[in-house]
């Protein structure tokens, strides 16, 4: 497999944290500062509290509330179907990029992960409350955009945001297409490596270099050899 550099870890984070934080850029990506931490990727659970598609199902949003603050998830073209099996109500498990614009802090979705086991929820609170302590509140500005969030965006407003966030590049695309794929086509062994290549139809050097990142970040794993199964 191809040698690939490692990508940058997802963080359990407090909502609010992230909402608060500041966007900066060290030169060769920008990243949000959040305590300590350089975030680049985060990691939250919360509840759907709202969703939102276009007509013509080129945008797509989710509103998730973790307790101390809510986010919107935003897709766009393609990537909107990451959104088809979340409703509102549900748990969720959300890995993605955190994002600015016009002063909205919100995530692209790489993962999202209904959770059925309410304990999920709990367990996290406790995981943040061991490592952070209580959630900062949200800042007055923050909860205003926050219920903006609520509102059907305007197309041409959401057209440019199309033109100003274009995802970070192809690898991200196929990325969220193989990880869909392994959840929704693993039995108890897990989905076999070849049979991963062909309901993807992709080149089999593609597939072989996102999941050798996958499993690099711990967000896949082998039960068995050649069979792969989402963590």
């Amino acid at each position: 497999m191809a040698n690939l550099q490692k990508r940058n870890t997802a963080y359990k984070l407090w909502v609010s944290d992230l909402l608060n934080s500041n966007s900066m850029n060290n030169g060769s990506s920008s990243f949000f500062k959040v305590r300590d931490k350089e975030v680049h990727r985060v990691n939250i659970v919360g509840n759907v509290v709202f969703k939102f598609d276009t007509a013509d199902r080129n945008y797509g949003s989710i509103t998730v509330d973790d307790g101390s603050g809510a986010i919107r998830l935003k897709a766009w073209r393609e990537d909107v179907a990451i959104f088809n099996n979340v409703r509102v109500g549900d748990m969720v498990l959300v890995i993605g990029r955190p994002k600015i614009f016009n002063n909205e802090v919100y995530l692209n979705p790489e993962l999202i992960k209904v959770i059925d086991d309410p304990n999920w929820e709990l367990v996290r609170k406790l995981e943040l409350l061991k490592e952070y302590g209580s959630p900062p509140k949200v800042s007055e500005e923050v909860e205003v955009i926050d219920e903006l969030s609520y509102e059907a965006p305007k197309p041409v407003v959401e057209a440019s945001v199309v033109e100003e966030e274009v995802v970070d590049d192809v690898t991200e695309t196929l990325r969220q297409k193989i990880l869909t794929i392994i959840e929704s086509n693993s039995d108890d062994k897990g989905l076999e490596m070849s049979r991963l290549v062909k309901i993807s139809g992709l080149d089999d050097k593609q597939v072989e270099s996102v999941v050798n990142d996958l499993l690099a970040e711990g967000e896949v794993f082998e039960p068995r050899k050649g069979f792969l199964k989402v963590v």
